[in-house]
């Protein structure tokens, strides 16, 4: 089940995914403008994409505790009541509730990891 969900587009998965490096890292912020500005204007196919991802975009802060602050409609989408596991990939991390994290955790599935690693090229 693991090796099919890491092919599933991130908007298949059910937790909620940040993509800090754009905020934090010019190199990654000028890669997606150079990407982005290079769609075509009458290409609506791909206007049409922009509009929608950018359109799903949300702010968020943490408090002066380091407590993530979430919108009610991403914690509803992602089913997260009182607790979280934040779930981190380098550049971009998750966050999930534990109910649907769990069956996806390779320390909890006894997945090998390193078969994997090699499957993606790593």
């Amino acid at each position: 089940m693991a090796a099919q969900t890491l092919k599933k587009p991130l908007s298949a998965l059910p937790g909620l995914h940040f993509l800090p490096q754009i905020l934090d890292n010019p190199l990654e912020v000028d890669k997606l403008y150079e990407r982005v500005s290079q769609k075509l204007l009458s290409d609506g196919a791909a206007q049409a994409f922009l509009s929608k991802f950018f359109s799903q975009a949300h702010t968020f802060g943490c408090d002066k505790q380091g407590r993530v602050g979430l919108a009610t409609e991403l914690l509803t989408h992602a089913a997260i009541e009182r607790e979280a596991v934040l779930v981190g990939t380098m550049t971009k991390f998750s966050i999930w509730s534990p109910d649907r994290w769990s069956p996806i955790d390779p320390r909890a599935s006894g997945e090998d990891l390193g078969g994997l690693m090699k499957e993606i090229g790593l």
